[in-house]
């Protein structure tokens, strides 16, 4: 038997920083307050006609609703994260310090104008132990569907835009660059692997492209892939391979892999007037030199 609807108005503020690591303090401050004014039909259908979410450094707010399903209807979501000092904040996550200097969120869908669904956040001033970054922007541009006994859809397109990047390991500096951007599609359609498709990431010195699709976790997250990693300045792979690279090369790889370790791929490339710091072995790969590898390991072993 389905429960009643129910509505509900919770207004709540207080000070939560002793349940909190002390460093964080400064998060949240001495007063967080969360509003949520909306009701649940009996069918779980939830609506919240507004919530906010206010800390010292974190505003969040909007309005938003789900349909029985779980799919939602309706996503108008804003917020941003600033220090009202204007001091980098120290985010509360785990995994080592993770200071910004600000951010911004802002998420919007109706389903009763359309399936348009869009969002973008946006991050300056990224600061961890083991990467710094200028300015980071996530956008997604896509179409959402999600319609009472029907099949749910998801299709987007995510763009990526990092600037200003550096890495504390030098080596890795050199390969990533300090300009990172591409994106990549995504379709999802319930009860079916998750395809991405289009995968584009460029740095300074290479390309990365292919398609990957996805199963699920009862799959053992099954994934078939195609890949391809283009670099036009194979030196500056040098420091991260520890030989003195020069040349040109494109390396492929296409195959299956799983959980447990197990996989099935073939492995092509190919470079040009490659080096590597001796004499002897230079000469020999002089001009085109190709690579063809297949490997494959299930549970009696591994096969070359």
């Amino acid at each position: 038997q389905e429960a009643g609807p129910m509505a509900f108005d919770v207004d709540k503020n207080g000070d939560v920083t002793a349940l909190f690591l002390p460093q964080y303090a400064e998060f949240f401050g001495p007063d967080v307050r969360l509003s949520a004014v909306g009701n649940q039909d009996g069918d779980g259908a939830l609506t919240l006609d507004t919530f906010a979410l206010d800390t010292r450094a974190l505003r969040l707010n909007g309005t938003a609703a789900l349909n029985s399903d779980g799919w939602p209807t309706l996503l108008d979501v804003t917020g941003d994260i600033a220090d009202p000092n204007g001091t980098p904040v120290l985010l509360p996550s785990g995994g080592g310090d993770t200071r910004i200097a600000g951010a911004e969120l802002d998420v919007q869908y109706d389903a009763s104008a359309g399936d348009a669904l869009a969002g973008r956040i946006d991050i300056t001033g990224l600061d961890r132990a083991d990467v710094q970054a200028r300015a980071l922007a996530l956008t997604l541009d896509g179409t959402l569907s999600g319609d009472v006994n029907a099949i749910g859809t998801l299709n987007t397109r995510i763009d990526l835009a990092a600037s200003g990047l550096e890495l504390s390991d030098p080596a890795l500096a050199r390969a990533i660059g300090t300009v990172v951007r591409g994106g990549l599609n995504i379709a999802y359609t319930e009860e079916t692997p998750l395809r991405l498709s289009d995968i584009g990431l460029s740095g300074a010195a290479w390309t990365l492209g292919g398609n990957a699709t996805i199963d699920s976790f009862s799959d053992a997250f099954a994934t078939d892939f195609d890949v391809s990693l283009d670099t036009p300045d194979l030196a500056a792979f040098a420091d991260l391979a520890g030989v003195a690279l020069e040349g040109a090369g494109t390396l492929a790889a296409r195959g299956s892999a799983a959980l447990g370790g197990f996989f099935d791929v073939t492995i092509t490339g190919e470079t040009n007037d490659l080096a590597i710091g001796v004499a002897q072995a230079d000469a020999l790969l002089a001009s085109t030199t190709s690579l063809d590898l297949a490997a494959r390991r299930d549970e009696t072993g591994t096969y070359l």
